[in-house]
């Protein structure tokens, strides 16, 4: 991305979404260094096992980093909203892949060479420039608390009481998520079928509204926290005098609900692109697939496979036909 500064000032957190909370300003002779781009959807900031050439301030919108396992599924560490600095990086290297998540993300980014001029130069700056680095870790010890959470339902309502905290609308328990239940999903290392699920359950409980699929109300902040409970005191059971044992008559088999699968190769050099593409398209046409898996094969490709439920062959067939012909068959250049 070519640095484009015209129009935007790089000193205030200006994402619609966020409200924002006592945000710790960046110091001047920083802002001095910074270099500003426009990413749209999806769109890479960096790749990982890149070298570490600049560090990465969110001015507006948002963005992930995630990694790519061995089997092909990705999961995301890290939210960076507007303020948050990321892309430290480990050896000079970054760990993981950074992408924006909403079209008309802003980010600042800052030389290491420069920074690493500043604080010697600037003490004062060098004290900043060390809190966002811990605010950064801070955002990765809430990740390491929300996961440790025991069933689906309570890491989902962790999930939302961090997010509200974060990109609520002031007072009002109204939360706008900017991201789709596939990034929680992979943020949260749950299916997204799942994610559903949970935020049904927590609906049913009275716990959340839900007006649409990213607009959450939070009604019982308290329940969200401590997870379901059981309104009934437990009475331990009375004995039963024994039965006699009777022959037990053979159950029908279960049915399996009928489903319909669609499956597309994608070479491994294209995936993380073809993969956002094909959440995106599941998620535009407001289908939960039974199950989405990604098995990497001999020759290093992945099969990415879906499984529809119902005789929903129009849309498994409109899928193949979706990604079969953008999938590219070999490498850029």
């Amino acid at each position: 991305m070519e640095p484009n500064r015209a129009g935007l000032d790089v000193s205030a957190p200006v994402w619609t979404h966020e409200r924002v909370l006592n945000g710790r300003p960046i110091p001047r002779a920083l802002e001095a260094l910074a270099m500003v781009s426009r990413y749209e959807k999806d769109q890479e900031i960096y790749p990982q096992e890149s070298p570490v050439g600049c560090w990465y301030r969110v001015v507006s919108g948002a963005a992930r980093r995630f990694a790519l396992r061995a089997d092909g599924k990705r999961q995301i560490i890290d939210l960076s909203l507007s303020g948050d600095m990321f892309g430290f990086g480990i050896c000079g290297k970054h760990v993981f892949n950074a992408e924006a998540i909403t079209p008309g993300t802003v980010i600042a980014r800052y030389p290491t060479s420069r920074i690493d001029s500043l604080v010697v130069s600037h003490p004062h700056a060098a004290r900043e420039l060390r809190d966002t680095v811990v605010a950064a870790i801070a955002r990765l010890n809430t990740l390491i608390l929300i996961l440790g959470r025991t069933t689906a339902e309570e890491k989902v309502g962790a999930f939302l009481l961090y997010m509200q905290e974060r990109v609520g609308s002031g007072k009002v328990a109204q939360l706008a998520l900017p991201i789709t239940r596939y990034d929680i999903a992979d943020y949260l290392s749950l299916s997204v079928e799942t994610v559903s699920r949970a935020l049904t359950a927590l609906k049913q409980r009275g716990v959340i509204a839900l007006s649409s699929p990213r607009q959450i109300g939070i009604v019982d902040r308290e329940a969200l926290a401590d997870g379901p409970r059981s309104s009934e005191p437990f009475v331990p059971p009375r004995p039963t005098p024994p039965t006699p044992i009777r022959k037990r008559e053979p159950s029908p088999p279960a049915q399996t609900p009928q489903t319909c699968s669609a499956e597309v190769r994608v070479p491994a050099f294209a995936f993380a692109d073809v993969l956002n593409d094909m959440r995106g398209w599941l998620d535009h046409q407001r289908c939960n697939p039974s199950r989405f898996t990604c098995i990497r094969d001999g020759s290093g490709a992945v099969v990415v496979r879906i499984e529809f439920l119902g005789a929903n062959e129009s849309m498994a067939k409109a899928f193949e036909e979706q990604f079969a012909a953008k999938t590219p068959l070999s490498a850029p250049g």
